[in-house]
């Protein structure tokens, strides 16, 4: 179980005063651990989804393993919640502004960022592109394992990657974790536009999101958006 999903199974736990286990993981659990969710820590659908996900994949486990024989977390109403989200995406010229960014004194922002145009150059998700290595570049093109799908993949090295390899002589970045990394983006973000007349990274963007179980819209300025995922 993800440490964010067992603490706040944990606070459930201390707040109902009751005592989980396979048996009591039932459709009345369900009830009051999402409404526990919703109502006392005011978390997102999708936040709220994989809390339940989570769940579900632990208790399939002790089922096969014979250590359960509660079956009500297959039930229809022990439901995922989910919803989209609005991602946003780079232009070329975004991109090129990031990547021209003098940052020789920030080695933090420049690890980052460097980093971070590996991932939007190759398409890999965080999992993949942060734990790249000498030995997956090969004749001009990048081969490796994808983490979660386990699918070997050959991409070929685009001219902005190959300069950051020389750069760096070959040796591939050492990565933070994917949340520092986050926060790294959106100050490198937030240089960028600060440091621009016209509007780099700086123009408005609304997300909608569930929370509470009602719908908001906010507005925000686009590298304050800026993640992983957005390579």
């Amino acid at each position: 179980m993800s440490a964010n999903t067992l603490n706040r199974v944990k606070e459930f736990t201390e707040a109902q005063k009751k005592v989980i286990d396979f048996e009591t993981i039932n459709l009345e659990f369900y009830s009051d651990f999402t409404e526990y969710l919703t109502k006392t820590l005011k978390l997102a659908s999708n936040t709220i989804g994989k809390d339940i996900k989570t769940i579900t994949v632990i208790m399939n486990e002790a089922t096969e393993r014979s250590l359960n024989t509660n079956l009500q977390y297959k039930s229809r109403k022990f439901s995922v919640t989910s919803e989209n989200t609005d991602s946003i995406y780079l232009t070329n010229s975004e991109l090129k502004e990031i990547e021209a960014l003098y940052l020789s004194r920030n080695k933090r922002l420049e690890n980052v960022r460097d980093l971070f145009l590996i991932g939007c150059y190759t398409g890999l998700c965080y999992s993949d592109f942060s734990f790249l290595q000498p030995k997956h570049i090969k004749d001009g093109f990048i081969e490796t394992t994808q983490i979660k799908t386990g699918e070997r993949i050959v991409i070929p090295v685009h001219p902005t990657v190959e300069r950051i390899l020389e750069k760096y002589k070959g040796q591939l970045l050492k990565s933070i974790s994917n949340q520092k990394t986050n926060d790294y983006l959106k100050e490198l973000g937030q240089t960028i536009a600060e440091g621009k007349k016209e509007p780099v990274l700086n123009e408005s963007v609304s997300r909608t999101f569930t929370k509470r179980g009602v719908k908001f819209t906010h507005s925000y300025k686009k590298w304050q958006l800026l993640t992983t995922h957005t390579a």
